[in-house]
């Protein structure tokens, strides 16, 4: 037979199974009776020819299973058989089985939760074009540097901070060692009325190049663009998340041209973004609106000075697009210089004061303060559910070794009978097997809390003064 009669015979016997068992039997009957007949036209009686003719031929069992072994579905139909008696043997063992997929299903359980979390927290990047080239762009300094009103993170332990002034962010997107360099700037409490029916929401500023920067396009719409971001007060449109454009909309194609309220001040939807798009500040949950800066005064105001005109006021995290063939450390170099001029050209520097220094940290990840904060309890966390995994295994193998005792008679007669070890192994092997998939399947109906349920997303922290 040629390659392909023996894939389309192959194929026709797993498919159509029992059809094909009929036509074996019924063609292995007819060798069977035609023999037998040729038996009896010489003179044998019709029993005594029945009995040679199946002697001389063999079984009708043994002809199909060799028939089956040709075709190479021998494997399937045992793997079936394996399988329906593994299910009657667990359902003579209801308590048994009961303890063993409860065990595996609280260490399968435990183990995939906190590797969901430890991912998102820890592995998970930014889902933009090539995020491993982003750079997010930090100052350090230490007592005697410039004052300035930090609206941000400050890392007290090496004195570092990520934020910048509006002011400095526009000076130091004039450079050579970058592709781009944007803005943005979770703010955790806004004011949305959709229907009016207002909700707190979080939004995310951002300048007016960074989708263009990010390489994110929107699902439908458009993405906030260099014109949305002019003069403050203007640029009246926003791009929605995905959830809020779920929760709000239905899903609905026609959100696009909508009016909302944010804080009181209309708003036109532009554009929704992808599902697996978060923003640019954390991989764990998405801001729901995304705002040009050139909203801040209107909705966002913080006193009479605008924050985007505002020198003094460090709040606006900053980051950069690296040029192919730049290293880190030039282009650290190279930004060291414009951020001291930026700084002295913006700001008042008094004699015993210094100029913050230039530093830079990888941006694949947004600002991820969660890694910074959670990496060690992550890991206890980890190594906890390591240790509850091996006490489950372990259990499920002292039951699955008291079970195999008091199966000993059963091996032992079924090893008498003819059955080869390695057969009996692979039954054993297909209970093992069946009980683990139990145990997995029992996870589908337990919904588990993501990392963004669980950890405290605090990136917008308080005004500070230093």
């Amino acid at each position: 037979m040629s390659l392909n009669s023996r894939l389309q015979t192959w194929w026709r016997a797993v498919r159509r199974g029992p059809e094909v068992d009929a036509q074996v039997d019924e063609e292995l009957r007819f060798h069977v009776e035609s023999y037998a007949e040729d038996l009896m036209r010489r003179g044998m009686p019709c029993e005594e020819a029945m009995r040679r003719a199946k002697t001389e031929l063999g079984s009708l069992a043994a002809g199909k299973e060799n028939c089956r072994q040709a075709w190479g579905t021998r494997w399937f139909d045992e793997l079936r058989a394996d399988l329906r008696y593994a299910l009657r043997m667990l359902a003579k063992s209801p308590g048994f089985a009961a303890i063993a997929v409860g065990s595996l299903a609280l260490g399968i359980g435990a183990n995939t939760g906190i590797f969901t979390i430890t991912r998102q927290i820890l592995l998970d990047k930014l889902d933009v074009r090539r995020p491993e080239d982003l750079r997010l762009f930090a100052w350090t300094g230490g007592e005697n540097r410039v004052p300035v009103r930090i609206w941000g993170h400050w890392n007290e332990a090496n004195h570092t901070c990520t934020s910048f002034s509006y002011t400095v962010y526009e000076q130091l997107r004039q450079n050579g060692v970058f592709e781009d360099v944007f803005a943005f700037k979770v703010i955790p409490e806004l004011t949305v009325a959709v229907n009016n029916k207002p909700e707190p929401v979080t939004a995310e500023l951002v300048s007016g190049n960074y989708y263009s920067a990010l390489g994110v396009n929107t699902v439908i719409g458009r993405e906030i663009q260099n014109s949305d971001d002019g003069a403050p007060g203007s640029g009246a449109v926003a791009v929605i998340s995905d959830g809020f454009w779920s929760r709000h909309f239905g899903r609905s194609p026609d959100v696009i041209g909508k009016t909302i309220q944010v804080n009181l001040t209309p708003v036109t939807i532009v554009g929704v973004n992808p599902g697996a798009f978060t923003g640019a500040s954390s991989v764990q949950v998405s801001p729901d609106v995304f705002l040009p800066f050139s909203l801040e005064p209107v909705v966002a105001p913080n006193g009479a000075k605008s924050l985007l005109t505002n020198p003094e006021q460090w709040w606006v995290l900053v980051m950069g697009r690296m040029k192919p063939g730049v290293s880190d450390e030039s282009a650290r170099a190279a930004m060291e210089v414009l951020l001291s001029k930026a700084v002295k050209s913006t700001m008042t520097v008094e004699k015993g004061q210094s100029v913050p220094h230039f530093a830079m940290q990888d941006g694949s990840r947004g600002e991820d303060l969660n890694g910074e904060r959670f990496t060690k309890p992550i890991y206890v966390l980890m190594a906890l559910a390591g240790v509850v995994l091996l006490l489950a295994c372990a259990n499920l193998a002292n039951l699955l070794l008291a079970r195999a005792g008091s199966r000993q008679r059963e091996l032992s007669v079924r090893l008498a009978l003819g059955a080869k070890q390695g057969r009996i192994m692979r039954q054993m092997l297909t209970e093992s097997l069946l009980l683990s998939s139990a145990g997995g399947i029992g996870l589908l109906r337990t919904k588990c809390h993501s990392a963004s349920d669980v950890v405290f997303l605090g990136n917008s922290g308080d005004a500070c003064t230093f």
